[in-house]
Parts: C-alpha cells; sequence; structure tokens
C-alpha cells in the first residue's frame, strides 16, 4: 500500500489521538494501582490500534484497493469508534480525578495532619505509660523495669522514623494531579496509615509485670482519600467521555474524507497516474 501525505488532516488526528490516549492513561493510572507500566500499555494500545486502522483505511482509498473493500474500511472504522469508547472508562476516572482536586488536597492534608497527630499521641501515650509503670515501685526495685519498658516504647530510632515519615507526608501534598506518580503515591499512602498505626501497637502490645496498660490504638484518621481512590477505581462511562470518544472518532476520519484516489492506465507502455478529483 502507498503512503499517504501529510496533510492538516492528519495533524489534527494525531493531536487528537495522542491527547485523548495521555488523558485515558492518566485515568488508567488510578485503576491499577498507580502501576505505571500497565497503564504504558493500555496506552500504546489504543495509538497503535487506531493509527494502524486509519493507516489501512487512508492507504486503501488512496489505491483502490479491492483487498480492504468497502466493508472492510467500514469494519476498521467500527474498530476505532470502539477503542475510544473502550477508553472511555479510564478517560470518565481522569475526569473524576480533575473534578476532584480540591477533595484530593483536602485528603492528602488531613492524612498528614493525621500522621502528625499520631506521632504525639503515641508519645505522650508512651511518656504516661512510662511514668505510670515507675510509680508503681520503688526506685531501687523498678528502675530496670522501668528503663526496659522505656527502651521498648520509645526506641532510639523512633524519632528518626517519625520524621522521616513527616518529611515524605509533606513531599506528597505538592504533588498536580498530572503528576504520573500521584496516583501510585495515594495508594501507598492508603497503605501506610494502616502500617504505621499498627507498628505502634505491635511495639507497645507487650504487658510488663504488675503494669495495668493496654497496647496503643488510634482512629482518627481521615478515610476521605480511601473513598475517592475507590471511586477513581470502581469509574465506569459518563456521558462526556462517551461524546468525547464519538467526536475523536469522528476527528480521526478526516485523514480518510481527505485522502485522494488515484486511478492508473498504460498507454503505449508508459503508466500515466491520474488524480481524480473530488
Amino acid at each position: 500500500m502507498r503512503k499517504f501525505n501529510l496533510n492538516w488532516g492528519v495533524v489534527l488526528a494525531a493531536v487528537v489521538l495522542l491527547g485523548y490516549s495521555y488523558i485515558s492513561f492518566l485515568g488508567m493510572l488510578y485503576k491499577v494501582d498507580g502501576v505505571l507500566w500497565k497503564a504504558v500499555l493500555f496506552a500504546i494500545g489504543v495509538i497503535a490500534a487506531v493509527s494502524i486502522c486509519v493507516y489501512v483505511m487512508v492507504s486503501a482509498k488512496v489505491t483502490k484497493s479491492k483487498e480492504a473493500g468497502v466493508i472492510g474500511q467500514i469494519v476498521f472504522g467500527i474498530i476505532i469508534l470502539a477503542t475510544f469508547l473502550v477508553s472511555g472508562s479510564p478517560f470518565t476516572s481522569f475526569l473524576k480525578v480533575a473534578g476532584s482536586k480540591n477533595a484530593i488536597e483536602t485528603g492528602i492534608n488531613n492524612v498528614k495532619t493525621s500522621a502528625y497527630s499520631l506521632d504525639e499521641e503515641y508519645n505522650k501515650y508512651a511518656l504516661e505509660r512510662v511514668q505510670k509503670y515507675g510509680n508503681t515501685f520503688a526506685v531501687a526495685d523498678g528502675d530496670l523495669k522501668v528503663q526496659s519498658l522505656k527502651r521498648r516504647l520509645s526506641p532510639d530510632s523512633i524519632n528518626t522514623v517519625q520524621q522521616l515519615r513527616r518529611d515524605w507526608v509533606a513531599q506528597i501534598g505538592d504533588m498536580s494531579i498530572w503528576n504520573v506518580k500521584l496516583p501510585q503515591n495515594l495508594k501507598y499512602m492508603q497503605q501506610c496509615v494502616g502500617n504505621w498505626t499498627e507498628n505502634y501497637t505491635l511495639i507497645s502490645d507487650k504487658i510488663y509485670e504488675s503494669e495495668h496498660a493496654s497496647a496503643f490504638s488510634y482512629n482518627e484518621f481521615d478515610t476521605s482519600l480511601n473513598l475517592l481512590m475507590d471511586s477513581f477505581k470502581k469509574a465506569g462511562y459518563s456521558f462526556w467521555a462517551v461524546l468525547v470518544a464519538i467526536f475523536s472518532a469522528f476527528v480521526m476520519m478526516i485523514p480518510y474524507w481527505l485522502a485522494v484516489p488515484t486511478s492508473t492506465r498504460k498507454t503505449h507502455g508508459v503508466t500515466y497516474v491520474k488524480q481524480v478529483n473530488r
């Protein structure tokens, strides 16, 4: 098949295809929990499927290929539309993300505040528990046991761990919805929230002899991010996504409509190529 010439229709179709695919790629990141290679493969598949179909349709029209035929070209057009419609779900996901930009920022700030409060509450819990335990003994008899409890509840590394966590959470809050790392970091933040509390619970679950205490618990973390992430992942098809998909498929047809078929004839052994005017 013969290559078709570059024209404004081809340029417009390429811009629309790349733009639609990129937004769908960003939305797919939320559906696959931020796994980059899965979203990249999806975007490449969309671009490849549509590009191949457009190329085959235009080339078939230019050369009047009998192999493709009218029905074959219609089938390729349907494949293009179906590809865009299938991409409508991740496209909708990103529309939801864009519409929830303020809610995401609020959720991140709430988690940040909760992380700071978690550390403060645990430090307060550890100090009060050590003091209370120390009051149950005479100094000479209970000093070693109190020091053992203190080392368990507040190991030397705890301040470093808390500071690293604060630094990491502060960095997450500066990310844009256009950043490809945001879905993965939000997912990681969801997982970390439970781990942070669980780690403190594991550290404090041992009850010493003659001690009247319970393990540390904290249930004040904001859960709005969890709800948002679930809604992004489960997003189906919106009216606007379907409308944009149909419009994008329509734009893909412009290079086909602008393509001009050619006819060839031989006269005295010489081949003449005549362009057929529309």
